[in-house]
C-alpha cells in the first residue's frame, strides 16, 4: 500500500491553481475547496475490519495514503498543535492496566501559494492501549476525523472507533477539569495580547456554548485572569 501510495505522487508537482482575479478569498480556502474536490470522486474506501466490534473502518494510514499527493499537487500544508492531553490508568475485564487518553489537538492550514491560514480546532481524539500507543492512537483518531470533516471526505455508515476495543470495569468519575474545558484554558494562556484574546473569543464561541455553566464559569475566570496578565490597567483604562 506504501509503495502504491509513492507511485501515486508525480515526478513534477503541477502548480496550484491561483485564486480567481475576481475573487477575493485567500488561496488558502481555494486549496481546501480543490482538495475536496479531489476527494469527492472516489473517497478513501473502508478498508480495514474491527473484527471484535464486527464492522469495517478506514484507518490512519488510509487517509494519509490518499491526502499526501494531493496536499502536496494542491500545495496545501496541515500543521498539527497539541493543545491538551489526558491519561487515565483503567483496569480490564481481566484485572490488567490499560491507558486511556484524550487529546485536544488544533490544526493549522497553510497555502503555499500565498501563506493564507485557517485553524481548525479543538479536534479531540481518544484512545485507550494496554502499553505506550494510547497517545499515538488518540493522536491518529482526532488528525482522522478533522480531515473527514474539513475535507467531506464521502463515507457509507456509522462513524468509527479504532480498530481495538477494550471491555474495561467500568470509567471512573472525572477528577477534573473536562478536556474541552483544559483545551480552553491552555489555548488562552497562548494569547499574549489583547487582539490573541479578542481573536480566541470569536474562533470559541461556538465551543463556549457545548460547556455546562459551571466550566463557562471556570473558563471566564481563567480568560478575565490571562487578560489582566497581557492587559494590565494602563491598557484597559478608557476602553
Amino acid at each position: 500500500m506504501a509503495a502504491a501510495a509513492l507511485a501515486a505522487v508525480p515526478d513534477t508537482i503541477e502548480p496550484a491553481s491561483p485564486p480567481d482575479a475576481f475573487s477575493t478569498a485567500p488561496h488558502v480556502f481555494v486549496a481546501i475547496a480543490q482538495v475536496m474536490a479531489d476527494l469527492s470522486i472516489e473517497g478513501v474506501a473502508k478498508s480495514r475490519r474491527n473484527s471484535g466490534q464486527g464492522y469495517d473502518f478506514r484507518g490512519i494510514d488510509d487517509m494519509y495514503n490518499a491526502l499526501a499527493p494531493i496536499l502536496a499537487r494542491r500545495q496545501l500544508v496541515i500543521s498539527p498543535r497539541g493543545l491538551s492531553r489526558v491519561c487515565e490508568e483503567r483496569r480490564t475485564a481481566k484485572d490488567a492496566p490499560i491507558f486511556y487518553v484524550n487529546v485536544a489537538m488544533e490544526y493549522t492550514l497553510t497555502s503555499a501559494v500565498d501563506g493564507s491560514h485557517m485553524v481548525v480546532g479543538p479536534m479531540y481524539g481518544e484512545a485507550m492501549d494496554s502499553a505506550d500507543k494510547a497517545t499515538n492512537k488518540a493522536q491518529s483518531a482526532a488528525f482522522k476525523y478533522m480531515a473527514m470533516q474539513q475535507f467531506c471526505i464521502p463515507t457509507e455508515g456509522d462513524n468509527d472507533a479504532d480498530a481495538s476495543h477494550y471491555e474495561t470495569t467500568g470509567a471512573r468519575p472525572p477528577s477534573g477539569p473536562s478536556v474541552a474545558v483544559q483545551a480552553l484554558k491552555l489555548s488562552i494562556d497562548l494569547c499574549v495580547d489583547r487582539g490573541d484574546l479578542n481573536a480566541w473569543a470569536k474562533r470559541n464561541d461556538a465551543a463556549l456554548k457545548d460547556i455546562s455553566d459551571a466550566e463557562y464559569s471556570d473558563v471566564l475566570a481563567h480568560f478575565q485572569a490571562r487578560r489582566a496578565i497581557v492587559c494590565p490597567p494602563s491598557q484597559t483604562e478608557g476602553k
